[in-house]
């Protein structure tokens, strides 16, 4: 009698075997055993043949398959080989092996011959079949670059994965820890001392899109930055590198990253999960999977989860416009320059005071940056806000509070920074192609700035902390606030053309 675990792929198996009493145990690894249809399921067969009392093969974990061969009265002679298809197990009934050494005698009459042995020969061999991956991490197949399930080696591009199995096995918390292991990624720098979450892949860093960088979700354009994305709802990790990466995503010519997520499933499916570590770092999370409708053409997936960390990275502090000039002038030994240089400077706040009046406690002023299709808003604590709010100044609501920056505006949230008085920045070469785009849309028609025809373009010295950048921010308010009737063509409407 034969029985044969034979694999989707004919893989060779592992197989450790030990023996117990009459018992013939085999503890399969790599695999389950399946059904057609993809059920789990366990083989039991009782007296398949003679002096044998039962065979059992069950799925004793995830990843094992322990097959059990029953002696009558004796340990069963089992042999195990490998052939093309799988793993067979060769096991002989007690007459077969009775039979095996057939040496003649002639005082045995011929009537005592075994009546057993054709019924023996006549069994059919019962056949197992374990469906399961090799433990590995390679990935045969991936979506980036085709939108489709396509093997990599029809792929004629240069995608490197990781998948679900090294994402658990590293316990990986983001994006950005799990692409470290892709060869020709590295980080593409830093903003203030912490990660800026953009990439550089094969020598080329990755550009911003609206609200982040150039990536792809699914194999569709996502502008998160890889670090905020979940790393509990991603399922494996794509990397397209080279040229390639054009076609199939925004203009990166070193590659695109592409986050596939987790899908629903056919089968039910429940974990909760709890991670601790130092720096009162904790993470609660709760994944849930599974058919709504009984012929299971309906599936939901449920994943959430909440994080807290202490980061042992010191956060950026709302330090104010005069803290850089006077850490500077410390090291140097120049407080008392610097003290007159500050002095200079709160002398003209005081004065733009005097100049606004009591317009300064209605009058609303927002400060916006634009990039290549990207939009952000300076908060109150940024430093040309806290020169806004000495000035006594009022802010929109979405830039109050301990806000450094508001990131991620997209042109539907433009009315949030919206106020009286628009300050907006440009910053590289392609910024004024985004707000010429932004300028012929019915959201830009409608900020009460732009109707109230005081939006104005101001230079990248808004964004500086130092003591010049400060004097010159201070110039524009007075420039535009106060002297703004004398200079109607300094505005952004006019000197567009010109910039």
């Amino acid at each position: 009698m034969e029985v044969i675990l034979e694999t989707t792929a004919g893989d060779k198996l592992q197989v450790a075997n030990r023996s117990t009493g009459n018992n013939f145990i085999v503890d399969v690894a790599g695999g389950q055993l399946r059904l057609p249809n993809g059920d789990a399921f366990t083989f039991k067969s009782e007296k398949p043949i003679e002096g044998i009392t039962e065979i059992t093969a069950t799925n004793i974990d995830v990843n094992t398959v322990r097959v059990t061969v029953v002696g009558e009265k004796a340990l069963p002679a089992v042999e195990l080989f490998d052939d093309d298809t799988g793993l067979i197990f060769a096991v002989a009934s007690k007459a077969i092996s009775a039979q095996t050494p057939e040496t003649p005698t002639e005082e045995k009459p011929a009537e005592e011959k075994p009546e057993e042995q054709p019924a023996a020969q006549q069994d059919d061999p019962i056949e197992l079949v374990v469906t399961g991956e090799a433990d590995s991490y390679g990935v045969p197949n991936a979506s980036t670059a085709t939108r489709t399930d396509t093997p990599l080696r029809d792929i004629p591009q240069s995608i490197q994965v990781v998948p679900q199995e090294v994402l658990r096995d590293r316990k990986v918390r983001s994006v950005n820890e799990a692409v470290q292991t892709v060869s020709g990624v590295v980080d593409g720098g830093t903003i203030y001392g912490a990660p800026s979450g953009i990439k550089t892949i094969r020598g080329f860093t990755q550009g911003f899109a609206v609200g982040g960088t150039e990536n792809l979700r699914n194999g569709v354009p996502d502008a998160d930055y890889i670090d905020i994305v979940p790393i509990g709802t991603i399922e494996q990790v794509e990397v397209l590198k080279g040229p390639a990466s054009v076609l199939f995503g925004g203009v990166e010519p070193g590659g695109v990253i592409n986050t596939i997520t987790k899908q629903p499933l056919g089968e039910p499916y429940y974990q909760i999960a709890f991670e601790a570590g130092n720096y009162g770092y904790y993470q609660p999370s709760i994944d849930l999977s599974g058919p709504l409708t009984a012929d299971k053409t309906v599936l939901y997936r449920l994943i959430a989860g909440y994080e807290h960390s202490n980061n042992i990275q010191t956060p950026f502090p709302p330090i104010g416009w005069k803290y850089e000039l006077q850490e500077l002038a410390q090291i140097l030994g120049k407080e008392t320059v610097s003290q007159q240089l500050i002095d200079r400077s709160s002398q003209r706040i005081e004065q733009l005071k005097q100049a606004l009046g009591d317009r300064r406690h209605t009058l609303t002023v927002s400060v916006v940056a634009t990039g290549e299709g990207i939009f952000w808003g300076y908060g109150q604590k940024h430093y040309s806000g806290t020169i806004l709010e000495e000035i006594g100044l009022q802010r929109p609501r979405s830039q109050m509070g301990d806000l450094f920056y508001l990131e991620n505006i997209s042109e539907e949230m433009l009315s949030d920074i919206d106020g009286d008085v628009l300050f907006f920045t440009l910053w590289g070469n392609r910024a004024k192609t985004t707000l010429d785009k932004l300028q012929r849309r019915p959201l830009w028609q409608q900020l009460n700035a732009v109707q109230r025809n005081q939006v104005y373009f101001v230079g990248e010295h808004w964004h500086e902390p130092d003591i010049f950048a400060i004097n010159a921010i201070l110039d524009d308010l007075e420039k535009y606030l106060i002297n703004s009737q004398k200079n109607q063509c300094d505005r952004i409407s006019c000197r567009l053309g010109e910039t």
